[in-house]
């Protein structure tokens, strides 16, 4: 399996940064605002300090989250069209479809359902299946998740700077054909 260069943050998990910074603005807050904190000249130094230091912590996680996709579909189109044969059918389903089927390949096929992923067999050597959001794919569409999963190979994973933006590619596995004898 192929799995694109981590984009994260070099603190680690966003969440787990992106909180204290926020409680430290709530703090920045209320030491500006309150005029008990802000008599002396050593309150006020504080709370300027405070403000700067919120504004440098959230100076540090621009770059790591603005400078990759939230999804990288276009990595994932990139590899789908290098990688794929001119007889195999190529879908997308969830939350990606609407990005590919009007942004970034409106050839590929949008499926809704694990009947329709069936339906593009006949065909086809194989099938390769992008979507993203796998939280949310399982709540809308459970089993077109579990058969993927049991009935497809994972053969790429693209990261995303959003939670759970990474973009996954998926091929179906060479059928087996039956001989006559």
């Amino acid at each position: 399996m192929l799995e694109a260069k981590a984009r994260r943050s070099p603190l680690g998990a966003d969440s787990c940064f992106c909180a204290p910074v926020h409680g430290l603005s709530v703090v920045c807050t209320y030491l500006v605002q309150s005029s008990e904190v802000l008599k002396n000249a050593k309150s006020e130094v504080l709370a300027r300090s405070a403000c700067g230091l919120a504004v440098f912590c959230s100076l540090l996680v621009l770059v790591p989250n603005y400078r990759y996709p939230k999804h990288d579909f276009v990595g994932a189109r990139n590899f789908v069209d290098a990688a794929r044969k001119p007889e195999d059918a190529v879908a997308t389903i969830g939350l990606a479809a609407y990005a590919f089927s009007k942004y970034y390949a409106p050839s590929w096929q949008v499926v809704n359902s694990w009947q329709e992923i069936v339906r593009l067999r006949p065909g086809s050597r194989r099938i390769w299946l992008v979507y993203t959001s796998e939280l949310q794919l399982a709540a809308s569409n459970p089993e077109a998740l579990n058969r993927i999963k049991s009935e497809f190979e994972l053969v790429a994973r693209f990261p995303g700077t959003l939670g759970d933006g990474a973009v996954f590619v998926y091929r179906s596995r060479p059928t087996r054909q039956k001989h006559p004898f």
